[in-house]
Parts: C-alpha cells; sequence; structure tokens
C-alpha cells in the first residue's frame, strides 16, 4: 500500500512537470513568447523529469546513477530555472559561475562511494547548493520583476523560489543538527515518512512553473504596452500617448488652474538629410533629436512624435 502510494505520488509530479514542458514549448514556438528563456525551461522541466525517474529507482543497494547523478540533474534544473529568469528580464548573466558551482558540486559527491551511510553527506552537499542557487533565483527574480511591476505583484512571483529557499536552508539546518534513523525521512524520498516532501515537490512544481508563467506573460503585455505608446523609429512616446497627456494636463488647468507649456519643435531642412543622405541617414538624425531632448527632460516633462519630422 505504502508503495503505491509512492508511486502514485511520484506519477503526479511527472504528470506536472510534463505538462509544464509542453506549455513552455507552446510558448517557445509557435508563439515565440520570450523563446530563448521559455526553451531555457523547457529543458528545466524535462531535467526535473529526468531526475525524479532516476529517483524513483532508489533501492537499499548503492548506485551512483540514482543518488549523485539525480541530485546534480535537480541542481541542474535550478540552475536552468535561474537562466531562463535572467533570459527572460535580460539581468546580468551568471551561468559560468553557476556551472562552475555545479562542477565542484559534482566532484564532491562523486569523491564519496553510495551507500546507505552517505545518504546524510549527499542530503548536505544537496541541500546547501540548492539553498544557493533557490536563493540566487529569488533575487533574480525580484530584481526583474519589481522594476517593472509595482506593489506587492512583483513579491508574489518571487514566493515560490522564496519558499524553496527556506525549505532547503531548514532542511540542511535539521540534517546538520539531527542525528540517528530519524534524520532518514530528510534523505529518503522513498520511505513512509519522505512522502510529506514529495507533497511539497508536488506543489513546489506547480507553484514554480505558474509562477514563471505568469513572468513572462508580464513581460509580453509589458512589451505590448511599451508598443503601443511608443514611436517605433525614436522610441519616445507616440501621438496618441501625447494627446492624451495633454488632455490631463488641460483637465488639471481647468480644475486646479495648474499651469503648463506646450513646445513643438520643427526640424529645419530635415527633407534635405533625406534627399542627399538617403532615409537612413534621416531615421538617424531623428533618434538622435530624440535621444539628446529625452536626455534634457525633467521627470514631469513628456516628449511625444506629433509627425513626421
Amino acid at each position: 500500500m505504502q508503495l503505491e502510494i509512492t508511486q502514485l505520488l511520484y506519477s503526479f509530479v511527472c504528470l506536472i512537470i510534463l505538462a509544464s514542458a509542453i506549455a513552455w514549448a507552446g510558448l517557445a514556438y509557435p508563439l515565440r513568447i520570450a523563446p530563448n528563456a521559455s526553451l531555457r525551461f523547457v529543458i528545466a522541466n524535462l531535467t526535473c523529469l529526468s531526475a525524479i525517474m532516476l529517483t524513483m529507482q532508489r533501492t537499499a543497494e548503492p548506485s551512483y546513477w540514482f543518488w549523485q547523478v539525480a541530485d546534480l540533474l535537480l541542481l541542474t534544473v535550478l540552475m536552468l530555472f535561474r537562466s531562463g529568469v535572467q533570459r527572460l528580464f535580460r539581468l546580468s548573466y551568471s551561468l559560468r559561475w553557476d556551472l562552475v558551482i555545479l562542477a565542484v558540486t559534482a566532484f564532491v559527491l562523486f569523491i564519496q562511494v553510495p551507500s546507505a551511510q552517505s545518504q546524510h553527506f549527499f542530503g548536505i552537499i544537496f541541500s546547501a547548493v540548492a539553498t544557493y542557487f533557490c536563493a540566487m533565483l529569488t533575487r533574480d527574480a525580484l530584481l526583474g520583476i519589481r522594476p517593472q511591476i509595482n506593489g506587492q505583484a512583483g513579491i508574489l512571483l518571487a514566493i515560490p523560489p522564496a519558499l524553496l529557499t527556506l525549505f532547503f536552508a531548514a532542511r540542511l539546518l535539521l540534517l546538520l543538527l539531527m542525528d540517528g534513523p530519524e534524520r532518514n525521512y530528510l534523505v529518503d524520498l522513498n520511505s513512509p515518512e519522505g512522502h510529506h516532501m514529495l507533497w511539497f515537490m508536488v506543489a513546489q512544481s506547480l507553484l514554480m512553473n505558474v509562477a514563471m508563467f505568469a513572468a513572462a506573460l508580464t513581460k509580453l503585455v509589458l512589451r505590448i504596452k511599451h508598443l503601443a505608446e511608443r514611436d517605433i523609429l525614436t522610441g519616445v512616446a507616440n501621438r496618441r500617448i501625447g494627446i492624451l497627456r495633454l488632455e490631463q494636463a488641460e483637465k488639471l488647468y481647468q480644475r486646479d488652474q495648474m499651469a503648463f507649456c506646450i513646445v513643438l519643435m520643427d526640424l529645419d531642412y530635415f527633407k534635405k538629410i533625406n534627399d542627399s543622405l538617403g532615409h537612413v541617414a534621416g531615421d538617424a538624425a531623428l533618434k538622435e533629436c530624440a535621444h539628446r531632448l529625452s536626455s534634457a527632460l525633467r521627470g514631469s516633462d513628456v516628449l511625444f512624435r506629433y509627425g513626421g519630422e
């Protein structure tokens, strides 16, 4: 009976992860929503699926595949999720440093011969590295999300990796402090006591992918909003946003007598640039002019492109 429950939980986890991988693949191709980040999330979920399938084969008989390799694959999943978040929000890339940490972890794990006694050692090393990756993933999620999503929504999307950080940190602390057979449930997921950790894996697999889906869709919505409000050539506000700001300023003046100023600018002899140097040079002149004007604005000012010039 206990074995059937364990197998059922494993199957449930695998089903969630496989469905997540398929969904991310759909976002990457053909929808092409953040394809680079989505592809990393696909690989992360497939890697997690492989790691869980190896973990399911663990028995009392020692095995490098079912112990060290499975743990390294799970750590690779966390590294890939972090890489995906960095690609999604265009943060500074840390893949090389993360690969170095993963390589050192692999060395430390493989110098230990797998056995029933070495499970405790594997659990400590795995929990320490997982805590680091989850903490860095939480930090990257906050750095990427908070500047673009105001209020508590940005914090909510970083909760799943934050919970994972707390979980692995608590697991590491317990493994260091506890002694005797009661600590086995922390390292042996196939034990009856390990079912609590399996349920946690179910919840976290779902929450992590939901949070990353929300982050990817938020990025898409913000991108659409940017394209709808910005001039595609110069990057300044377009005519629709400019007129809207003028209407708001007029209403403030009518209600509170808050004065405002309008400056209408035109580039003299702009047609000569296009005629003599070509439209590419004309576009470059417009972008340079927009850049110089934008750099001279105050925070309360708005620059928008009203017409062709």
